[in-house]
């Protein structure tokens, strides 16, 4: 936790994978709880909660949210709102991890170097399903749902949307 700020009231059930380099490169807000053993969400979790920053990488997560065994990895920048809720096994990434050109990922500094990162902003009162991927540059409006398994790289999800498949599509705003 020494890469960590925590609010008052953070819990976790289960481990906690934390890696991170630098301090305060994660904050976490008041009442945030984290599932991360299988027991303690039945939807199936299969694998501990990561928190991961890399190079000037940052994760914020808002008062008030709820993480189910999630894998959040950083490069840059990834804000999650107040009042959150992200389902069991989903993944939120700012980066792909790997250059897009393969002559870049036969060297291991070259890919690291090449490697696409944009923030990623999930707003308030916004749930994510199970098993879903929140991939570079997405915004997630407040109040907005995200289905189960959706694999999501549309950029910008407007306030009250409803986003569902693979790849992602916004099939309803509500009114």
């Amino acid at each position: 936790m020494h890469a960590c700020q925590a609010g008052e009231g953070f819990c976790v059930d289960g481990r906690l994978v934390i890696q991170c380099r630098r301090k305060d490169a994660i904050r976490i807000g008041k009442h945030v709880q984290i599932n991360s053993r299988f027991l303690s969400n039945l939807v199936g979790l299969s694998n501990p909660a990561v928190l991961c920053c890399y190079d000037e990488g940052r994760i914020e997560i808002g008062d008030h949210t709820g993480i189910s065994s999630a894998i959040i990895s950083s490069r840059t920048k990834i804000v999650i709102g107040r009042h959150v809720n992200i389902g069991g096994n989903a993944r939120i990434f700012d980066h792909d991890f790997h250059s897009m050109k393969a002559p870049d990922r036969r060297d291991g500094q070259t890919d690291r170097l090449n490697c696409k990162s944009a923030p990623v902003i999930i707003g308030d009162d916004v749930f994510i399903g199970t098993n879903s991927i929140i991939l570079k540059g997405v915004r997630i409006g407040d109040r907005s749902v995200i289905g189960a398994g959706a694999v999501v790289s549309i950029r910008d999800i407007p306030a009250d949307s409803i986003v569902v498949g693979n790849p992602a599509r916004i099939i309803n705003v509500e009114q």
